[in-house]
Parts: structure tokens; C-alpha cells; sequence
């Protein structure tokens, strides 16, 4: 007994069973017979969304992605930084030398170390020592409040306890027994 089974060819256009809607380019949907192309693209979608691994390489492709961007963005900033310029006064003429950004950065910071500031009605301080007085200041009130309304409460209660014995002692004095 010989058995042969015989297909004819089969292409990505080869119709297969069910129906599709596809675009006809006139602002209209066609329902057309589902094709093979569309049963693999089907099954390449469902296989992709529902992976278990699939959000892991999302994540990957974003990393490698934010790598390549930040090596590029990199060289250019590291070229801005390093790169020479000539400072100017507000009529274009020259001040000093070249410099470069890290040059006015790092005096930038230095300044905000050494350079006081004030005026003449109260003391001199650098930067660095505001942003101290101020973060200092700014924790002993949040802890001077919090204090403070522990105080106010056991006050409040206090005041209720004896209010209350008063008037009760005042009212036992209106109606004797």
C-alpha cells in the first residue's frame, strides 16, 4: 500500500481558513480571506507579547539604548567642558584669557567655599555656610514644633481636667443635696 500525499506550493500569500479586515488605502476597510503571512504574524505577536521574559527584554533593549545615548552625549560634554574660550565683558572685549567650563566650574565651587558675602549691617558668610545655617535652622524647628505640640497637648489637657473639676464644683455649690 503506497500513500502519497501531494501539496501544491505554498506561499505567504496562500489563503488560509478565517477572514481579516485590511486596509484598501481609500480611507476603507475590506474583509479579506486571512492569508498565511497573516497566521504567522498572529502567532509571532501572541508568542512575543506573552513570553515571560518579554518585559526583561524590554528593559534590556532600553539599557542598551540609554548606554549608547549617554556614550554619546558623553564625548559631547567632555568636549564643551575641555574646549577654550575667551571671556567677555558686556562690550565684547576680552577679559583675562582662555578659559574653559571645568576652569569656571571648579572656581565656581571654590567660591562657594572661600567668597563671603554680606553687607555691612550683618555678618559674612560664605555660601556654604547659608546653606548649613539653613538646614540647621530649618531641623531644630521641625524639632522645636514637634516639642512644642507635645507641650501644648498635655497643656490643653490639663486646662479640660481642671475646667472640668470647677464647674462640677460649681454646680454641686448651686444645688445642695
Amino acid at each position: 500500500m503506497e500513500i502519497q500525499v501531494k501539496v501544491e506550493d505554498i506561499t505567504l500569500t496562500s489563503a488560509v481558513d478565517g477572514q481579516v479586515r485590511r486596509y484598501s488605502g481609500e480611507d476603507e476597510w475590506e474583509w479579506d480571506s486571512r492569508n498565511l503571512a497573516d497566521v504567522i504574524a498572529d502567532a509571532a505577536v501572541l508568542k512575543l507579547t506573552t513570553e515571560a521574559n518579554w518585559s526583561h527584554q524590554v528593559q534590556e533593549i532600553a539599557a542598551n539604548r540609554k548606554k549608547a545615548v549617554d556614550t554619546a552625549i558623553a564625548a559631547q560634554v567632555e568636549k564643551a567642558l575641555s574646549q577654550p574660550f575667551q571671556l567677555t565683558n558686556q562690550y565684547g572685549e576680552r577679559q583675562g584669557g582662555e578659559v574653559t567650563f571645568r576652569d569656571l566650574i571648579a572656581k565656581a565651587i571654590g567660591d562657594f567655599f572661600t567668597v563671603t558675602k554680606g553687607d555691612s549691617y550683618g555678618p559674612k558668610k560664605t555660601s556654604a555656610q547659608t546653606v548649613i545655617d539653613t538646614a540647621v535652622n530649618t531641623y531644630v524647628s521641625k524639632e522645636l514644633n514637634a516639642l512644642m505640640k507635645v507641650e501644648l497637648d498635655k497643656a490643653k489637657q490639663a486646662i479640660h481636667e481642671a475646667a472640668g473639676a470647677l464647674i462640677a464644683r460649681n454646680i454641686d455649690k448651686l444645688n445642695p443635696a
